[in-house]
């Protein structure tokens, strides 16, 4: 499931706030909920500091200047700055949609989007690798239905790619067996380099490492979605 994330709550908010003043209807602003909108734009400004520098440095100035000090009713808002922030997050939230992502797959999207988008880099790659192991646990229980699930991923992903029953690979000629070789790696390299590592401790990895690892497990689920016998 994608979690609403911080420039999703910003975008709603930037959507009610332009319907308001294009209708008259605008409402000065309580003190409460102009702090914690501008803690909102910090946080997604500080998301954007390695894909949008020039986002990032342009939506701090942006908090800083775009509410007026308040009179009697409360916080007004500075409609040329609110104008700004309109083009920004939209532009941002459609380069998300239609750059990185529209081609990673569907359930990585879904479990690691969220928290890329948010800078959350460590626990993007993190969880995307989590989810390869999700859905080779619940092949293996789609596939040897009733039998006991092993523990270790490593022999229920053996057990599925060696099965000639659940998943389709030419293991007779050279070059197929190279391929179905260079697949069983590159899960065991993953699981070994990366996600068993982050089991057992906290990590920092950068926005590259991140989108490395983000494709990776991508490239891992379409192999179990393509090579599978349906």
């Amino acid at each position: 499931m994608i979690t609403i994330t911080p420039l999703e709550n910003l975008l709603a908010w930037v959507k009610r706030m332009d319907m308001a003043v294009a209708e008259n209807k605008f409402v000065p602003l309580a003190q409460t909920e102009v702090e914690n909108l501008r803690k909102l734009i910090l946080i997604v400004a500080n998301g954007m500091q390695y894909a949008h520098p020039q986002c990032e440095a342009h939506l701090k100035r942006i908090e800083q200047n775009l509410f007026y000090l308040p009179d009697v009713y409360g916080y007004r808002i500075n409609l040329c700055l609110f104008g700004q922030l309109f083009l920004i997050v939209h532009h941002v939230k459609e380069q998300l949609q239609d750059g990185f992502w529209c081609n990673i797959h569907p359930r990585i999207i879904g479990v690691a989007q969220a928290e890329y988008v948010d800078g959350y880099f460590d626990s993007a790659a993190e969880k995307a690798l989590r989810e390869v192991e999700t859905y080779l646990r619940e092949l293996f229980s789609q596939h040897y239905s009733g039998q006991g699930e092993p523990k270790e991923i490593a022999t229920i992903k053996d057990r599925l790619l060696n099965d000639d029953t659940a998943y389709e690979f030419d293991r007779q000629t050279p070059s197929g067996k190279n391929y179905f070789d260079g697949v069983k790696a590159l899960f065991d390299n993953a699981f070994k380099a990366y996600r068993n590592p982050a089991a057992h401790r906290n990590i920092t990895i950068s926005q590259r490492e991140a989108a490395e690892r983000i494709m990776l497990a991508s490239q891992l689920m379409y192999v179990l979605d393509e090579k599978r016998i349906k």
